[in-house]
């Protein structure tokens, strides 16, 4: 009754469920038996040098004993789904793509198998776990590890009746057939097509002529998404949806951030003063590098016109001529300039 225990060091889980396109932002949480298995096989083959035309016996073993079974889960704490948007270059365009993904932080995924394998199996499981290095997208990265003996904490497993707890929900994940099943559905999809032609109908709409089905549930796994798209198929071949029960918070939506509400500034009263000239010669505006005496020199000539009736706000002096050093309150003389180092406005 082996169980693999999975942690992300990248802090998230990136996988899109069989079926849904990725901008829809979906996650598939926990990732499916199909999955799991497929990840596995993919590992054996580029990394300890497995051959798909002739697999270990070990691994051969392994892979059928755990497709007779539905795996459990043990799920962390609620996880918040979010997603990041980026423009690919697909096809010449800068297409939008959503990034769904879930935060997993430190936490752990365990999964079990309520199968008894043999030493050899499960040493081909622990050496595949060993060097697994993603699960679902490339950045999904994971570190694996396989122990012995039964998962206890499941809080996620195949549904048995029609009824859920009031605390769960209900989840389709992609699962291998088992064997035997796959052996029946195989003779019938053949003894269906064998009918089909030789009655002289056409096939019609529906999936195109391809390759020969795979001879076992292990040749379905080894199946490349692009085959199965080439041929037709809505969903891979050997596979069935099957119905789990997830606690109702195990995957919540990111919550937006509030919009910063910045203070409102009270209104002030300006004068705009435009200097700029309509003759093509721009020489004639005077040059920002003296901006500072020349509005020193404007403050001057406003304060001797008011000389007789003084004006705080814009002389910037009390009536007993000392200088104003609440908030400032009085005019500015502030240079503006369109970028040409002469000054254009005031």
């Amino acid at each position: 009754m082996p169980t693999l225990t999975l942690t992300f060091p990248g802090k998230r889980y990136h996988a899109t469920p069989w079926g849904a396109h990725v901008n829809e932002g979906q996650i598939e949480w926990p990732p499916s038996p199909w999955r799991i298995y497929r990840a596995l096989l993919s590992t054996g083959l580029t990394k300890l040098g497995w051959r798909e035309e002739a697999l270990p016996a070990a691994a051969t073993e392994l892979l059928e004993a755990l497709t007779c079974v539905l795996p459990s889960y043990e799920l962390p704490p609620p996880l918040t789904a979010a997603h990041s948007r980026h423009y690919m270059p697909v096809a010449k365009t800068t297409s939008k793509v959503f990034d769904g993904f879930a935060r997993v932080g430190d936490n752990q995924l365990k999964i079990g198998w309520d199968v008894e394998l043999s030493p050899a199996a499960f040493m081909c499981l622990a050496e595949l776990a060993e060097a697994l290095g993603y699960l679902g997208r490339a950045e999904s990265w994971v570190c694996a590890s396989a122990a012995p003996g039964r998962l206890e904490g499941a809080n996620c497993s195949p549904c048995l009746g029609p009824e859920l707890d009031a605390d769960k929900e209900p989840i389709t994940l992609l699962a291998p057939l088992t064997s035997a099943d796959y052996a029946a559905w195989r003779e019938g999809q053949e003894s269906q097509v064998a009918h089909v032609a030789g009655g002289g109908r056409s096939r019609g709409r529906g999936r195109k002529s391809g390759p020969a089905l795979p001879l076992d549930i292990l040749g379905c796994l080894l199946q490349s998404t692009d085959d199965l798209q080439r041929a037709g198929w809505s969903a891979p071949p050997g596979s069935r949806r099957v119905l789990y029960a997830r606690p109702q918070d195990a995957l919540v939506a990111a919550q937006p951030r509030r919009a910063r509400i910045r203070a409102v500034r009270e209104p002030v009263e300006c004068a705009l003063i435009a200097l700029t000239s309509y003759a093509k010669n721009d020489e004639v505006l005077p040059q920002l590098r003296l901006a500072l005496p020349q509005m020193e020199a404007l403050h001057g000539g406003l304060a001797r016109c008011l000389r007789d009736r003084q004006s705080a706000h814009l002389t910037g002096r009390a009536d007993d001529r000392s200088p104003l050093q609440e908030g400032h309150r009085h005019a500015h003389y502030l240079p503006l300039s369109l970028g040409d180092r002469r000054r254009d406005a005031t």
